[in-house]
């Protein structure tokens, strides 16, 4: 019994001097990581901050393959976000939201797991002749957490492994081939669009609230008339946007019209160069991808060349999911 109560009184001395120490130990915990990748800063940048991309170079996917995960609309940028459930306890269920981003040079996320205590990573992009320098950090605060402050003293040794494995990983993907180019989470491609005839009806300074009434309104109208007069249509109806309420509604068309009506007119778009965004979803959240272009098409050292276009490539009327809507949005360039 003498020799139970020396155990049972060394254990409590040892709680007590862990929990005094764990007082005094930081409650904040940084892990840092680098690598060199043979690429421009945009290569790493956009397959970081496209989320569709997560578990291509994610250091924790083999974790559990079989996790489920749900992608926000929103695919890169601020407010895009990942969610995942799993049964295996060393994943868990989690949420990875992008925070802050400055093009090409950082990224910051807010990495939710459940039991744990919020956390922050940040990826920072620096250029360095022809390669790029990549930081990734991570920042935690324990708080008053005792455990939690003793948990801290490893973690750099164990999410440093990860955060290693995971830096190779966007090593590999980005040197092996270029990454898709995205613009606010959507493929943008360059391409050359022939010239092209076609009809339409002009919207001058609508009320935002009634655009989409009125597009509504001329496709019909547009629609009637090719039909009325055996005009052959040749692509997929389009606006043309000069200001955000003003707007042409277009039909392209192939052959001779030799009807006329009154507020049906006949245009000529000529050959030119463009960036093209596959965008798929609601037509009410596009901006976006308009807000990122401008920067993207200087970028490239290019100027527009004329007003973007939206080509509706969906019928609302016969999908009414609206993350299947396709919408190719068209940036003219010079």
């Amino acid at each position: 019994m003498k020799i139970l109560k020396l155990i049972g009184i060394s254990i409590l001395i040892l709680g007590i001097l862990l929990i005094i120490v764990g007082l005094f130990l930081p409650s904040k915990v940084h892990i840092e990581r680098s690598i060199m990748v043979n690429s421009a800063p945009d290569v790493p940048y956009n397959l970081i901050n496209d989320l569709t991309k997560f578990n291509d170079w994610s250091p924790w996917y083999e974790i559990d393959t079989n996790a489920a995960y749900t992608n926000s609309e929103l695919k890169t940028g601020v407010g895009a976000c990942i969610l995942w459930k799993s049964n295996n306890t060393d994943l868990g269920n989690g949420k990875l939201t992008i925070t802050e981003i400055k093009t090409n040079e950082l990224i910051v996320t807010k990495l939710e797991v459940e039991g744990w205590d919020p956390s922050s990573a940040s990826y920072f992009f620096t250029k360095e002749n022809n390669t790029t320098k990549i930081i990734w950090t991570m920042d935690s605060d324990m708080g008053n957490n005792i455990i939690g402050r003793w948990f801290g003293l490893l973690m750099d040794d164990l999410i440093g492994k990860d955060y290693d494995k995971g830096l190779a990983s966007i090593k590999k993907i980005c040197e092996e081939k270029p990454v898709q180019e995205k613009i606010a989470g959507f493929d943008v491609n360059f391409i050359t669009i022939p010239t092209q005839n076609y009809i339409y009806i002009t919207n001058k300074n609508v009320n935002e609230n009634e655009i989409g009434l009125n597009i509504g309104a001329s496709l019909m109208k547009l629609d009637v008339f090719t039909k009325n007069n055996q005009i052959v249509v040749s692509g997929p109806p389009f606006t043309i946007w000069y200001s955000p309420t003003n707007f042409v509604v277009g039909m392209p068309f192939s052959g001779d019209v030799l009807a006329t009506e009154k507020d049906i007119k006949f245009g000529q778009l000529k050959c030119c160069d463009a960036y093209v965004v596959s965008y798929y979803g609601s037509y009410n959240h596009t901006q976006p991808v308009f807000e990122n272009m401008s920067s993207f098409i200087l970028d490239k050292g290019k100027h527009p060349s004329g007003p973007p276009r939206e080509l509706y490539l969906s019928d609302p009327i016969l999908e009414k999911d609206t993350t299947k809507w396709l919408t190719e949005i068209v940036f003219p360039v010079q």
